[in-house]
């Protein structure tokens, strides 16, 4: 395991992390049920009540809280810099829960206070988040490329929350705005290419090579994916935000502003799962583990949501916008993070447990702490679930949408068991 240049002794205490990474099974399992509740309405168009439901339990219950722990263990570790006031991330994490269970009642049941509760729980959430990670991250000593990745992710989520606080309350306050359409088109680039892209790219920059001894993208290809990743983030935000403001044809509202976003699309599901993929099929430790099984589906996700993206931009029916947010939701950056929840809890654990023990005695080697047999289990769940979201959309077979959320709610119902199983070895 390569370490070098890693301020482990910064590390926060492990409790924080960990809870966060403990609450994102959660979200799984209430969004299984969400699908078992509704079936295949909820896979028909990406506008119905339930399946704006069921999007933010993935991008805000199970992503979400799984990029805040990890933010809050790596800026210190990796960018050098110690989260200030750290004991407000206990605030974090309670207003991000209250937060995501009231949305996704009150989206479904379009609950007024429901939806108001929500919106000041999550802005309060991410705001007192936001403040001591930014603050963090602008300080940090470190200058390379996974750095840059992480302050571009935390940037995007200031846009993130600006824009979803803006459609939220816009309806009884009167925005300005003259379109949602591209408000939403632009909150949905900023959320899924800038705060998840961003941070999913940048991270796998240290954490491949740390755990899996494969060789490192070259710095070239680093610096032209987060290029690109800019300029397509910059490029698409700026006409969306003038499109919200400025009357447009419908034609270039469409079609035309998403095409501005394809250097990030490009960038994030094409360029990185590439580089990646190649990179550990270099990696000088040739022992196939489970956690190296969820990257190669993660990132063979992220080639299928490129394309699958580009289909649902040339042929906009209802379907292919479904199965490109199902991508990239449960397939490219759920099974990226599932993977990387299996081997980074194990290790923390290990550091904050039997490190301090080295060579005073003996201690278990890190995957004693979870066995691969545990994760083998989660690895072909998420798989079958990924599977039947596709088919429950392609066919729109109720029976089938209903299976997807039993195989949801069992995916999320092994992590968490085995996050919990993993972290009940600490004192």
């Amino acid at each position: 395991m390569k370490t070098a240049g890693l301020r482990l002794d910064q590390a926060p205490p492990l409790a924080i992390p960990a809870a966060f990474f403990v609450m994102a099974p959660l979200a799984m399992l209430a969004a299984g049920g969400l699908l078992v509740h509704s079936g295949g309405l909820a896979l028909q168009t990406a506008w119905m009540p339930a399946t704006v439901a069921l999007t933010h339990l993935g991008t805000l219950g199970l992503l979400a809280l799984v990029m805040m722990g990890a933010l809050y263990q790596m800026t210190p570790v990796v960018a050098g810099a110690a989260v200030p006031r750290i004991r407000l991330a206990w605030g974090v994490l309670a207003g991000m829960v209250a937060g995501v269970g009231l949305l996704a009642w009150g989206i479904p049941t379009n609950t007024a206070w429901m939806l108001q509760g929500a919106g000041v729980s999550l802005g309060a959430a991410v705001l007192l988040f936001i403040g001591p990670v930014g603050a963090a991250l602008v300080s940090a000593p470190g200058r390379n490329e996974t750095t840059w990745g992480m302050k571009l992710a935390v940037a995007s989520l200031c846009g993130v929350v600006l824009m979803g606080l803006a459609m939220a309350v816009g309806g009884t306050l009167g925005h300005p705005v003259t379109s949602r359409l591209p408000w939403i088109q632009a909150h949905l680039t900023l959320g899924l290419l800038g705060w998840v892209g961003a941070l999913l790219v940048g991270v796998s920059w240290q954490v491949a090579p740390m755990f899996y001894l494969s060789e490192a993208v070259p710095r070239s290809a680093q610096r032209a994916t987060l290029g690109l990743l800019v300029a397509g983030l910059l490029c698409a935000v700026g006409a969306h935000g003038l499109a919200a403001f400025v009357e447009l044809p419908g034609w270039a509202t469409g079609a035309l502003l998403p095409v501005l976003a394809a250097p990030a699309a490009i960038a994030v599901w094409g360029v990185h799962p590439i580089t990646t993929l190649r990179s550990l099929a270099r990696r000088k430790r040739k022992r196939v583990d489970v956690s190296l099984r969820f990257w190669q589906l993660g990132m063979g996700a992220a080639l299928v949501t490129l394309v699958v993206g580009a289909l649902a931009w040339w042929r906009p029916e209802a379907g292919w916008a479904v199965a490109f947010g199902w991508l990239a939701i449960w397939g490219w950056a759920g099974a990226t993070m599932h993977g990387m929840l299996t081997r980074i809890v194990p290790f923390l654990v290990w550091f904050h447990r039997f490190a301090p023990l080295v060579g005073k005695q003996d201690v278990p080697p890190m995957r004693r702490l979870l066995p691969d047999r545990h994760a083998r289990v989660g690895l072909a769940l998420h798989g079958l679930t990924l599977v039947l979201g596709l088919v429950a959309i392609g066919t729109g077979l109720d029976l089938v949408a209903r299976l997807t959320g039993v195989a949801l709610a069992l995916t999320g119902v092994v992590l968490g068991a085995t996050l919990v199983k993993t972290l009940r070895t600490m004192p």
